[in-house]
C-alpha cells in the first residue's frame, strides 16, 4: 500500500510538471496595476503613444501576466503597429499555450493582418472557451458567406442571447434572400435588445418587402421614436407612409420635424420632402430660416415645383458648395419645360441616365439605359426609366412589369415608379388598377402634370386634363393633353 501511495505521488508530480501553465494567475502586483490602470485610461482617451509607454511599462513589472501582454498589443493595433502586436502576443502564446484571450488576441491580429491563418488561430480560441462569443465573431468575419452562416448558427445555439451573433446571422441569411429567415433573426436580436436601432430598421424593411406594410411601418416608427426621431429613419418612415397611401401621416411627420431643433441641412430635407408633397408654401417658410446657399438651393427647388424656367435659369448660378445640387435642378427644370437639348447639355459625359431622359428619340434612350441596367439592377432611376419607356412604346410589357416592380421594392412610395407603373397597367389594358395606382401617384405629386395626364386616360376624367394643362406643361404633353380632349367624353 505504501509503495502504491508513493508511485501515485510520483505520478502527480509528474503530470504538474507537464500540465499547462494556469490561466489565472494572482492579482497584479501594485506598481504594475498602476501602469497598467494608466495605459487602459490612456487607450480609451485615444492616446496611444501614452498607451503603449504604460503598457510597456506594466508588462516590464509583471512580465508573468498575460492580460497586461493582450492591453498592449490592443493598443499596438491601435496605433497601427500591426507587426509590434504580433511579436507581443508571439512571446504570450508561448508562455499561455491554453489561455483563451490569448488565444483570440492573436486570432484577432492576424485578422487584421489579413493573414489566412486568422480561421484556424479563431477555431483555436473557440476550442479553449467554447461559449467565447467574440471568437465566433471573428471567425465568421473571415469565412465565405456559406461558411460564416453555419458559424453564426453554432454561436446563437451555443450563446443564444448573443445580440451580435443573431443580428450577423440576420444579414447572412438575408443577402441569400431567405426574408422568413432573416426576420426571425431580427426578431431574435429585438428580444434581446430592444434597442437595437439597426435590428428594427432592417426588420421594418424585410417586413415591407414581405408585404406585411402595416407591420413595417410600426416597426420603423418604433425605431424613429427610440433613436430620438433621426432624420435618416424619418425619411424611410416617410417613403413607408407614401408607399401605403396614408399622405396625412407623411404629413404629421413632416410637421413634427419641422422645428427649431432641426439643423439646416434636416429642415433642407423637410423642404424637399414638402415640396415632394406640394406644400410649397410650408417649404417657402423653411427657405426663409436657411441662410446662405442653402436656402438658396430650397427657393430654386420650389421655382421648379413653380415650373418658373425663367426663375430657375436666374436662381441657379453662382452656387459653390451646393452647384451639383443647384445643376440638377436646372437640368430638371429645362426638362419639365420641355427644352431637352438645353437639359441634355448639363449633363457630364459619365451621367448616362441624364443623357437618356434628356433623349427625345425613345428608342435611343432605350439603348443608352439598357446597359446602364444590366451594370447596376438596383439603381431605381434606370429601372424606372426603362420600364417606363418600353411601356410607353409598348413593347416588351413583361420586361417592363420587372423592372418597376423591382423599382417599387427598392424604393417604396417613389410617385415617379408608381406613375410608370400605373402607366403600365393602363398599356396592358387594366385600367381601374391604372387608375387606382396613378391616384396614389398624384396624392404624393400634386405637381406633376404628367401624372394628372396618365390618370386622365385611365380614369376617363376630362376634368384631370385641365388641371393639367394649368401647370404649364411641356409643349409634348400639352399635344397629349389636347388628343386626349378628343377622346375622353
Amino acid at each position: 500500500m505504501a509503495t502504491f501511495r508513493c508511485s501515485f505521488l510520483l505520478l502527480l508530480a509528474a503530470s504538474a510538471c507537464h500540465s499547462p501553465r494556469p490561466v489565472a494567475p494572482g492579482p497584479l502586483p501594485r506598481a504594475a496595476y498602476a501602469h497598467y490602470l494608466a495605459g487602459k485610461v490612456a487607450l480609451y482617451t485615444d492616446d496611444t503613444d501614452g498607451a503603449i509607454r504604460e503598457l510597456q511599462a506594466a508588462r516590464a513589472a509583471a512580465p508573468e501576466q498575460p492580460m497586461v501582454s493582450i492591453e498592449l498589443a490592443k493598443a499596438l493595433v491601435k496605433a497601427k503597429r500591426l507587426p509590434d502586436a504580433q511579436q507581443v502576443l508571439a512571446a504570450t502564446r508561448h508562455d499561455w499555450p491554453e489561455h483563451p484571450e490569448v488565444a483570440l488576441a492573436w486570432a484577432q491580429v492576424l485578422e487584421k493582418r489579413r493573414d489566412a491563418a486568422a480561421a484556424g488561430a479563431y477555431r483555436r480560441a473557440i476550442e479553449l472557451s467554447p461559449g467565447d462569443e467574440q471568437a465566433y465573431l471573428g471567425l465568421a468575419r473571415v469565412q465565405p458567406a456559406r461558411e460564416a452562416e453555419g458559424t453564426l448558427k453554432q454561436l446563437v445555439a451555443r450563446v443564444p442571447a448573443s445580440v451580435d451573433g443573431h443580428y450577423r446571422l440576420a444579414q447572412k441569411t438575408l443577402d441569400r434572400g431567405d426574408l422568413t429567415g432573416g426576420e426571425r433573426e431580427l426578431r431574435a436580436v429585438l428580444e434581446h435588445d430592444p434597442d437595437h436601432i439597426d435590428a428594427r430598421v432592417e426588420l421594418a424593411r424585410t417586413l415591407r418587402k414581405q408585404g406585411k406594410l402595416a407591420e413595417a411601418i410600426a416597426q420603423m416608427r418604433s425605431a424613429f421614436d427610440r433613436a430620438g426621431q433621426p432624420l435618416d429613419v424619418a425619411e424611410e418612415l416617410f417613403w413607408l407612409l407614401a408607399e401605403a397611401d396614408d399622405l396625412q401621416g407623411a404629413i404629421d411627420l413632416l410637421t413634427l420635424l419641422d422645428d427649431d431643433r432641426s439643423d439646416p441641412d434636416a429642415l433642407a430635407t423637410i423642404a424637399r420632402l414638402e415640396i415632394q408633397l406640394g406644400r410649397l408654401d410650408v417649404a417657402s417658410q423653411i427657405a426663409k430660416h436657411l441662410d446662405g446657399e442653402l436656402g438658396k438651393l430650397v427657393t430654386l427647388a420650389i421655382e421648379v415645383g413653380q415650373r418658373d424656367l425663367p426663375a430657375v435659369e436666374r436662381d441657379a448660378q453662382g452656387f459653390t458648395q451646393y452647384a451639383d445640387q443647384a445643376r440638377s435642378l436646372l437640368y430638371e427644370a429645362r426638362l419639365e419645360a420641355g427644352h431637352t437639348a438645353e437639359a441634355r447639355a448639363l449633363a457630364k459625359p459619365d451621367e448616362v441616365i441624364a443623357v437618356a431622359r434628356a433623349t427625345d428619340d425613345k428608342q435611343a434612350a432605350l439603348a443608352l439605359i439598357e446597359p446602364v441596367v444590366r451594370a447596376h439592377p438596383d439603381n431605381v432611376i434606370a429601372l424606372n426609366l426603362i420600364g417606363y419607356l418600353l411601356a410607353d412604346t409598348k413593347q416588351r410589357l413583361r420586361d417592363a412589369d420587372v423592372y418597376l416592380r423591382r423599382a417599387r421594392k427598392l424604393s417604396p412610395g417613389d410617385p415617379a415608379v408608381l406613375d410608370s407603373l400605373g402607366w403600365l397597367l393602363y398599356q396592358q389594358g387594366d385600367t381601374k388598377a391604372a387608375a387606382q395606382v396613378l391616384a396614389h401617384a398624384q396624392r404624393f405629386a400634386p405637381l406633376e402634370p404628367e401624372i394628372l395626364v396618365h390618370l386622365a386616360a385611365a380614369s376617363g376624367r376630362k376634368e384631370l386634363l385641365d388641371q393639367a394643362a394649368a401647370m404649364h406643361p411641356s409643349p409634348d404633353l400639352s399635344r397629349r393633353i389636347d388628343d386626349l380632349r378628343k377622346v375622353i367624353r
